[in-house]
């Protein structure tokens, strides 16, 4: 999985990624970050014709996902 945590630090401003970037962040494929993008489960804005992400969203997810399987 791609390791963003060491660089997210609180109270800074949120960072928009692309689709890559979600996709590593949250270590899955491009093909489910798009699927779960389509069903609503992770949150996306448009820019133009570009899909970005919100990082400190992404990451917030993957806290919520590690909790929930403790």
């Amino acid at each position: 999985m791609y390791d963003i945590f060491h660089e997210h630090k609180p109270g800074f401003e949120s960072v928009a990624v692309d689709r890559q970037t979600a996709a590593k962040i949250l270590g899955i494929s491009l093909a489910t970050l798009d699927r779960h993008v389509r069903s609503g489960k992770i949150p996306s804005w448009k820019l133009g014709r570009r899909v970005i992400f919100d990082q400190a969203t992404l990451l917030e997810l993957l806290r919520s996902a590690g909790q929930s399987t403790r």
